[in-house]
């Protein structure tokens, strides 16, 4: 048997493969296939967010069933709730500002949070015992090559390295999806709703994935209306320059005109 994605000299059955488990379909392809394949993966790590799908829990238990493993899960030092709103950030002695608001394309605090602490776990088992060199595997998806040509780039120490096996054997997010599936995993129906299961407050997403959590989640709904109120006015932009409260608006507006409507007009 052979391991196609390991790009490197590196021997991939002495080395420490490490995969990247975020609980979206692409992550759960991996783990799944790599233990079809009969390939150990020395351990598996998962970055708790505290802002994931309340779906999440199950389904990472259901996957722990299937590869008889399980999934060390990391949470972060301070909670992303803290970070979010009350993180005093510095930038001299005279201007401080506190917490770091909604994520954006151009700041995904978030996403380095993440990052820095599946990093600095990883690197901690290179002297732990583990056989070296010790390579995360990311579920990043044939179809997604710029993902990989900018993750890449991460530095690490000697002794870790960076693989992509879904990017070497050529699988796409939608055959990931299907692939899983047929394995009965299915989200509890989070990806007949969405595209990406993130967290249930991203707001990468757009106005389009925040009106899915308003109509199928007005609990997460009402929540992510709390958090806004713990910003500073100015600093409340969710998309755009939309706030949660001008959507929650917006969206309320736009069903009493569709109740409004006669049932022919509606169709």
């Amino acid at each position: 048997m052979t391991a196609p994605f390991i790009s490197n000299a590196c021997d991939w059955r002495t080395a420490s493969l490490v995969p990247s488990f975020s609980g979206g379909k692409d992550s759960t392809y991996l783990v799944l296939r790599l233990h079809e394949l009969g390939i150990k993966m020395a351990d598996i790590v998962y970055f708790d967010t505290g802002w994931e799908f309340p779906h999440m829990d199950a389904h990472i238990a259901q996957v722990e069933d299937i590869i008889k493993q399980k999934i060390t899960r990391l949470i972060p030092r301070e909670s992303f709730d803290f970070l979010f709103a009350q993180k005093v950030r510095a930038r001299s002695t005279k201007y401080s500002f506190t917490g770091y608001g909604w994520p954006s394309a151009s700041r995904r605090w978030c996403t380095g949070q993440k990052q820095r602490a599946i990093d600095a776990y990883t690197k901690a088992l290179t002297w732990k015992g583990f056989a070296l060199p010790v390579i995360q595997c990311i579920g990043y998806a044939a179809d997604e090559p710029k993902r990989v040509e900018k993750h890449s780039k991460t530095r690490l120490s000697r002794f870790q390295g960076f693989e992509y096996p879904m990017m070497a054997w050529g699988v796409t997010e939608a055959q990931a999806l299907e692939y899983c599936k047929e394995r009965g995993l299915f989200w509890d129906g989070l990806y007949d709703i969405f595209d990406r299961v993130s967290c249930w407050c991203c707001p990468l997403g757009g106005i389009s994935r925040a009106e899915k959590v308003y109509h199928h989640f007005p609990e997460l709904w009402q929540r992510m209306l709390e958090m806004e109120s713990w910003l500073p006015e100015q600093y409340r932009s969710y998309a755009g320059k939309h706030t949660v409260s001008d959507l929650d608006r917006r969206f309320s507006e736009e069903n009493a005109r569709r109740l409004r409507q006669s049932p022919q007009e509606a169709a």
